[in-house]
């Protein structure tokens, strides 16, 4: 019983219920002849009471095997309208594998042109940035270079650096480059000459060359010298950072803003995408989910491939003043190619926990064993 149940649930059960009316119909039909050819003789000539008496006969036809073919020809008719909704369902199956792999050709086609646009950003960027040259005679040589894509975001990062340090050490001091050309000339005539080593306090004078180049960056960045200060004396760590990437993004905005506006833009173009997945499938599908994960991930990865150190330690300082992109970036890890010590301090990873860095003593696990290790 239960493998004819089983041997049902593989095929049209109404369509075998009307097989089954016919067979039985032809049946009773074949074995009502077979009774009757004893009493009269079908293929030959019947007389009037016989033929009288026969009529019962089309009656039994008519009245029990018609209404059996009859409802065969209701189930066939059900069967036929059951198959026509399969092959509608079918038709709307392949519609939508259609359709998904029509918007997945269009979103790969849109991402990939985004993904070259970001490229084309990054490498017509080109910004000058100024600096001071000052040689052992101290004459100060104002320096002007110009920088074009991944170097521009190398040099802005040391740039960063340098205003770190400038803010964790100095105050700043109002200066121009006669005035600090003054400062050199005044220590210079106050220190006795040496021929052997030019100065007897070399260590001071190399002291003040370092804080002249730092002081210059008061200049450069038309810092207001009251703010920066309380900035150093009062505020935290993070809002320190956080000025300080102000003063480089707002005199680089022309090309900061273009390409980080962008990047947030690619990475939410993604999650749009994975978005629009998710919502064609049941919490449950959990097998489903992981593909889409596994699928976005790859896309993803082609964003991190382009994407250099240097480029990523301003796009995670960016986050500072444009906390939206923070959790868009958290949720598909986008720094997670980027070291903690690649940060001004690695104690600069803390300012988003949400936001997972590597750091090179995870690199070196993977590749050194413990014995390695403990004698290095």
């Amino acid at each position: 019983m239960r493998e004819f149940i089983s041997w049902l649930k593989h095929r049209n059960p109404i369509l075998c219920i009307a097989y089954v009316c016919i067979i039985i119909g032809l049946f009773v039909l074949g074995k009502f002849l077979f009774l009757i050819s004893e009493t009269y003789n079908i293929g030959g000539k019947l007389t009037p009471e016989e033929m009288a008496q026969t009529g019962q006969v089309g009656d039994f036809i008519g009245g029990v095997i018609g209404s059996v073919w009859a409802l065969a020809g209701v189930f066939l008719y059900f069967s036929a309208l059951k198959l026509q909704q399969q092959e509608l369902k079918s038709q709307r199956e392949e519609m939508a594998t259609s359709q998904k792999l029509l918007d997945q050709q269009m979103f790969e086609g849109t991402f990939f042109n985004l993904l070259k646009a970001q490229e084309n950003i990054r490498n017509s960027i080109h910004a000058y940035f100024y600096w001071i040259n000052i040689d052992n005679y101290s004459r100060i040589e104002e320096i002007k270079g110009e920088k074009h894509g991944v170097n521009f975001f190398a040099f802005a990062k040391s740039e960063l650096g340098r205003l770190y340090y400038f803010i964790l050490h100095y105050d700043s001091q109002y200066c121009t480059l006669d005035s600090l050309q003054a400062e050199l000339e005044l220590f210079n005539r106050s220190h006795e000459f040496n021929e052997n080593t030019y100065f007897y306090d070399m260590q001071g004078l190399e002291e003040l060359k370092f804080r002249t180049k730092l002081q210059y960056l008061s200049i450069c960045y038309l810092i207001d010298i009251d703010y920066f200060n309380q900035k150093r004396r009062k505020e935290d760590i993070t809002k320190k950072v956080t000025y300080l990437y102000w003063l480089l993004y707002s005199r680089y905005e022309f090309c900061l803003s273009h390409y980080c506006r962008h990047f947030y833009n690619l990475v939410k173009f993604l999650d749009d995408y994975n978005n629009k997945l998710l919502s064609g499938i049941g919490e449950d599908e959990l097998e489903k989910r992981l593909e889409i994960k596994h699928k976005i991930s790859n896309y993803l990865s082609f964003i991190q491939s382009g994407t250099s150190s240097s480029e990523l330690v301003i796009l995670y300082y960016n986050m500072l003043l444009f906390p939206k992109a923070r959790a868009l970036y958290a949720r598909y890890n986008v720094f997670e190619n980027l070291n903690k010590e690649n940060l001004l301090h690695v104690s600069h990873a803390l300012f988003f926990p949400d936001i997972r860095l590597k750091s090179e003593d995870d690199l070196k696990n993977r590749f050194m064993t413990e014995d390695e290790i403990e004698n290095e």
